[in-house]
């Protein structure tokens, strides 16, 4: 957190007003051009929150790293794996903007996402052999790690994409994980390299909010940028721990959120017979919108499941953490079985009148 004041603050503030100049103006461009997607409240929006939130985030970190190279307090190291992070989060970002303009159907949709794994198991496969001839030596276990990388990017991907359903919904989400990620990490995971990562995310994500809220929203996410933001935030999540001691059980209280909604959502469609990977109307927010919670409820919820209650059960005392997990799964159970009970009342008290 030391570097905040002195290091930091000039690539975060940046991060954040390109992040809204570039929502906004390609939100006009797209607007002029007929690019939109039909508003849930009447009208069109364009989808160009994604591609701000990216111009935000890069920048962030060439800023970063170009005023720290004059200084020499940052070699090269830091820009390679820049682009090597990036490498593997614009297969999903490309796929995501090709589907905001052809709305593919879902087979197609799911080879081209096959695709995207095999580019991105690719170049983490080109690394590891790079690194294995200029004399790091791995133990053959190291090589499963890209399956598993890929699987965890493949999946938080699509989920974050699945909480793209409600104005604001899934930014809220991603902002509460990637600060609840910073402020939990270890002082010695806060240098500034790392720091810049989780801050400059979040400076670019708030850049796309300002015009999400309080109630007008006048531009999408789209699909370019939940899938980007999906596999981002879980590699923000891998980057603040490592070496933890419960770090599954800090990652899964960190991920509770998105995972509690895919998990909730597939069982649900597939206890009515429906194919799970179809959309609908069903998800978390739906469901609690339809209980009579209003958005802006709703969305805090998201962060305070997604942000608050991780840091609070990752910085209690040592045993906490075991709970932390279920205990967000709980506090979104309870409300999501509250949602369905006022959902009923409801129903039973318009089928009266």
């Amino acid at each position: 957190m030391t570097f905040f004041a002195k290091d930091l603050w000039p690539s975060v503030l940046a991060a954040f007003l390109i992040s809204a100049a570039a929502s906004r103006l390609l939100a006009y461009l797209y607007v002029k051009k007929g690019w939109c997607a039909p508003s849930r409240t009447g009208g069109a929006m364009p989808l160009t929150g994604g591609i701000g939130i990216l111009s935000g985030f890069v920048s962030s970190l060439l800023i970063f790293w170009l005023c720290h190279r004059f200084d020499q307090l940052i070699d090269i190291s830091f820009f390679i794996f820049s682009i090597l992070v990036l490498g593997l989060l614009l297969p999903f970002f490309v796929l995501g903007l090709l589907d905001d303009f052809v709305h593919f159907r879902p087979l197609p949709k799911l080879l081209l996402f096959i695709l995207a794994a095999a580019l991105q198991l690719i170049l983490i496969f080109s690394c590891l052999i790079v690194l294995s001839f200029s004399g790091y030596s791995f133990p053959p276990s190291s090589f499963l790690l890209p399956l598993l990388v890929v699987f965890l990017l493949f999946f938080f991907a699509n989920s974050y994409n699945f909480l793209d359903n409600a104005n604001g919904h899934c930014a809220v989400a991603v902002l509460g994980t990637v600060l609840a990620a910073f402020f939990t990490s270890g002082t010695e995971i806060n240098e500034a390299e790392i720091a810049i990562f989780h801050l400059g995310l979040a400076a670019s994500v708030v850049g796309f909010l300002i015009w999400n809220f309080p109630f007008k929203p006048k531009l999408y996410l789209g699909d370019a940028g939940s899938l980007f933001l999906g596999a981002l935030t879980v590699l923000m999540v891998a980057l603040s721990r490592p070496g933890e001691s419960h770090v599954v059980l800090e990652c899964a209280t960190l991920l509770a959120f998105p995972l509690y909604d895919t998990c909730a959502v597939m069982f649900l469609r597939v206890l009515r017979g429906q194919n799970p990977t179809i959309g609908g109307q069903d998800h978390y927010s739906h469901r609690l919108m339809r209980g009579g919670f209003p958005l802006w409820l709703v969305n805090l919820i998201a962060f305070t499941s997604a942000g608050i209650l991780p840091v609070l059960f990752i910085k209690l005392p040592e045993g906490a953490i075991y709970f932390g997990p279920f205990a967000v799964w709980a506090f979104l159970l309870f409300l999501d079985v509250l949602a369905a009970l006022l959902a009923k009342m409801a129903r039973n008290s318009s089928e009266a009148d």
